[in-house]
């Protein structure tokens, strides 16, 4: 598990429903870029940063999906509720609380800043 800690961006400027999504998807990647690289690490093919990131949007776009939310249209509210979603299967798949909630509550401040 790689335990660097991914911060939402400084500053008090309001955040685009389309950069919400990003970020959640760079604040998945970065919460679970060891474990998918361990994964793969007996596959022919090197992984690589473009392709945690493809595998994470990916994800992320299926629990949109899941959940009937638009991916390309994201709001307060299904940032919110995909990201805990995706923070009660990292619970389920063992990834330690302290990074869950250091993730949360990053996405929170995310989230406090996109229009409403």
């Amino acid at each position: 598990m790689d335990n660097s800690q991914w911060h939402a961006p400084d500053g008090t400027k309001g955040i685009a429903p389309y950069q919400a999504r990003e970020l959640l998807i760079d604040c998945f990647a970065d919460a679970h870029r060891g474990r998918l690289l361990a994964a793969v690490e007996n596959l022919s093919a090197e992984p690589d940063e473009l392709w945690v990131r493809r595998t994470v949007a990916s994800a992320i776009q299926s629990k949109f999906s899941e959940f009937g939310l638009d991916f390309e249209k994201p709001t307060p509210q299904s940032i919110a509720r995909v990201a805990d979603a995706l923070a009660a299967e990292a619970v389920a798949s063992g990834t330690p609380q302290v990074v869950i909630d250091h993730h949360l509550n990053e996405m929170r401040k995310v989230i406090e800043r996109m229009p409403h």
